[in-house]
């Protein structure tokens, strides 16, 4: 199954935690929410990333 996520925008709605982390790896119930995606058996993963795409890339690897 394939599993795009837009990774491109500031998260203006979730401020002030989107200002030192990107919103996908805000945790939820215990666990950042780009994880959601592995746990669902999703194993094609499309990230597309802009703003912050450090973070992203340190959490996930290269």
């Amino acid at each position: 199954m394939k599993g795009p996520i837009p990774v491109v925008c500031m998260g203006t709605r979730l401020k002030p935690y989107t200002n030192a982390i990107p919103k996908e790896l805000l945790h939820v119930d215990g666990k950042a929410v780009i994880d959601t995606f592995r746990e669902a058996d999703i194993s094609d993963i499309t990230i597309v990333v802009g703003w912050k795409k450090n973070a992203i890339l340190d959490y996930l690897g290269s």
